[in-house]
């Protein structure tokens, strides 16, 4: 099979995987069944008729309509797994700048919260503590609004990261890595010390939270290392897959 074939039966087989609504670990599978069946398919019809661009055309019939064939991938999908889809839209794809990544993830932040102040307000007020829903809408608001820098922050260093150890021969620096483990260190410290002070207003308690979290934050640039190279694989898949002409 020659490489135009082998990108031809890529087309064929995203074309119905793509819309599905599902986490990359579940579509990835999805991809590489359907490849395997198709290439199967295309050997068997190349080797019948002699002439692989009619055994590609044979192929694609056999396969079927990709939209007939999405609806049926979707129906496999569990409602958990919906779950892990929506939450893989919070990290960076393919061609999108950090920029938008920083504005999804705080949108996201503060919708989550949204929606547990919703279930919290009915209760407040049933119990006749009304003159705490501004304190808890205001702490709510400054939560998310740190929580979204930080998680910002941890995408910002491990991408970078990723970059540096993993990525295209023009991108890795040696430098560069050392300088992202540096900045990995007070994250986690920086995190557990802005959450507690936010949900507490406890100036005392927080430093103390603080100096407990620098105990485990040596611990950090090898997270980061870890989460770096699965992030630049995942990106490297998807930019492969998101780089096929599927339109009709």
């Amino acid at each position: 099979m020659n490489e135009t074939a082998a990108s031809e039966l890529k087309i064929i087989v995203e074309r119905a995987v793509q819309p599905v609504r599902a986490s990359m670990a579940r579509k990835r599978r999805m991809r590489e069944e359907l490849l395997s069946h198709l290439a199967a398919v295309f050997e068997e019809e190349a080797a019948r008729l002699g002439d692989e661009r009619a055994a590609l055309e044979r192929a694609r019939e056999r396969f079927g309509d990709p939209e007939e064939l999405s609806s049926q991938l979707q129906d496999t999908v569990p409602w958990w797994d919906c779950v892990g889809y929506f939450s893989e839209k919070m990290q960076l794809q393919p061609g999108e700048s950090l920029l938008h990544l920083a504005g999804k993830q705080l949108l996201a932040t503060l919708a989550l919260y949204g929606v547990a102040v919703a279930i919290a307000l009915p209760v407040m007020i049933a119990r006749g503590r009304p003159n705490e829903v501004a304190v808890m809408l205001q702490a709510v608001l400054v939560t998310g609004v740190v929580c979204s820098g930080l998680w910002f922050l941890v995408s910002w260093v491990a991408l970078r990261m990723g970059r540096a150890l993993y990525g295209d021969a023009s991108e890795r620096s040696a430098p560069t890595a050392l300088l992202c483990a540096l900045a990995s260190l007070p994250i986690l410290p920086a995190a557990a010390f802005l959450s507690y002070w936010v949900l507490t207003g406890d100036l005392t308690s927080s430093l103390g939270h603080l100096g407990l979290a620098c105990f485990f934050a040596p611990a950090a640039p090898i997270v980061f290392v870890m989460a770096a190279r699965r992030m630049t694989e995942e990106m490297r898949y998807q930019e492969q897959w998101a780089r096929l002409e599927i339109g009709e």
